[in-house]
């Protein structure tokens, strides 16, 4: 929170000692530094936690569902994959099925995905993405602190103890893990609204070869409607070509499919010639059911390391023609970065190794956000917020602003956030006294 103190100030004798922790510019990025913590903390704190948790998501899921994911004996003739599929709606009723991961071998079990409760909506999402972005902020004014803190001249060593400790573990986790941090929130936001919606534009724009809009006029659904139905991220915005209905009504009803359309095995049978790179213990397959007579069977890989396998094919619900083939070879350079960058978020690009070194980034985020707080209770004065003053330097304050612009315009909820809390110190803070003595 940068504002300009148009007060005059009284005239010093001889040039102030040129001391970064005292200079304007120092002071004017502490202040944002501060303000940015204090607003964002609670939100980075509940994804650092959760985002560590998630994870072991896949081996946790793996040893809890065991007795229902691995059969005590191998299944020699299993039964249609229709009627497994009706068995799970009739045992949770009204529920839309989104997609079915069939087993890869003869001891694993059918699961049907079903459409769960939304929670969380729009509003949930532009708050994590805004606390997202302003974190990134938060370690850019940090590096810039801890360079000018480097600096300086050596002085009197601060004590281990107390607010010097903690200032210490601050400084050296910020150093030490500001890089991953950072590439932790950039490789997570290509799934948030505004950036992620932003990054798709100028993917369709730049990027993918094949197919194109142009290919399929009358395109049937968006396949990042519903997390439930997950897909590459580059595939996500793929046009989905319609099915053709000529050959609708010349078979039998297969339970939740539609007459005449052919059973989820066939389908699959249809697009195992053109996946290219599917090994059973490497990667899984997924069906995404047809969305009404023009829908199309959706046959996803999904690999659990190397996402340069992943492939999504689009297979006519009738005659069971491969209509679209989308994977590595087809994806932009935009989309062959954010595929990486997922996976290795994931912490599943590189085994062991990528997953703690993403667990570190979060309990990184976590010691930031815990020493923080806590030198601010410790510092705080009483009755006030404790925030850093105001830069009294007219340019100093300008082309912080300016600075600050550039990254707005890049990450355009944190401009719009920018914009709002400039605009508050400037209308309200600064002209009511109490307030302006609370924030400084």
């Amino acid at each position: 929170m940068t504002s300009i103190e148009t007060r005059p100030t009284p005239a010093r004798e001889g040039p102030e000692p040129a001391r970064p922790v005292a200079s304007q510019r120092y002071r004017a990025v502490w202040r944002w530094h501060f303000y940015a913590g204090i607003f964002v903390a609670p939100v980075l704190l509940v994804l650092a936690v959760t985002g560590s948790i998630y994870l072991f998501k896949e081996p946790f899921e793996e040893w809890r569902y065991q007795d229902v994911r691995t059969l005590s004996e191998p299944v020699t003739r299993a039964r249609p994959l229709s009627e497994q599929i009706a068995a799970a709606q009739r045992a949770h009723p009204g529920a839309p099925v989104m997609s079915v991961i069939p087993p890869m071998s003869p001891d694993r079990s059918t699961r049907v995905i079903l459409q769960g409760t939304e929670t969380g909506g729009t509003v949930g999402d532009r708050v994590v993405e805004t606390a997202a972005c302003w974190s990134l902020i938060l370690v850019a004014t940090g590096t810039y602190l801890w360079w000018s803190t480097r600096r300086r001249k050596p002085g009197p060593r601060r004590p281990r103890k107390g607010r010097g400790g903690l200032r210490r573990v601050h400084t050296w986790a910020g150093a030490g893990g500001g890089a991953v941090v950072a590439f932790l929130v950039l490789s997570g936001l290509p799934w948030s609204g505004v950036w992620g919606d932003g990054l798709q534009r100028l993917q369709d724009r730049t990027g993918s070869t094949y197919p194109s809009a142009e290919d399929y006029p009358h395109t049937s659904g968006d396949l990042s409607a519903n997390p439930d139905a997950k897909v590459p991220w580059a595939a996500e915005r793929l046009p989905v070509p319609p099915s053709e209905d000529g050959h609708a009504g010349h078979g039998t009803t297969h339970g939740v499919l539609r007459d005449g359309a052919l059973p989820l095995e066939d389908a699959l049978a249809a697009a195992r010639p053109a996946i290219r790179s599917c090994p059973p213990d490497e990667c899984d397959l997924k069906i995404l059911l047809p969305d009404g007579p023009k829908g199309v069977y959706t046959v996803v890989t999904d690999p659990r390391r190397d996402p340069s396998d992943a492939q999504t094919l689009h297979v006519d619900q009738y005659s069971g023609r491969v209509l679209v083939s989308y994977g590595w070879n087809e994806y932009g350079v935009i989309a062959k970065a954010v595929e990486q960058g997922v996976a290795l978020h994931e912490g599943r690009r590189y085994g062991t190794a990528n997953l703690l070194l993403m667990l570190g980034a979060c309990l990184t985020l976590v010691t930031l956000i815990v020493t923080g707080a806590w030198m601010w209770w410790k510092r705080r004065p009483r009755g006030r917020l404790g925030a850093p003053a105001r830069p009294t330097d007219r340019r100093t304050a300008y082309r912080l602003i300016a600075v600050m612009a550039v990254l707005g315009l890049l990450f355009p909820l944190a401009g719009i956030t920018m914009a709002a809390v400039l605009l508050i110190d400037w209308l309200v803070l600064r002209r009511i006294k109490p307030l302006a003595r609370l924030f400084g």
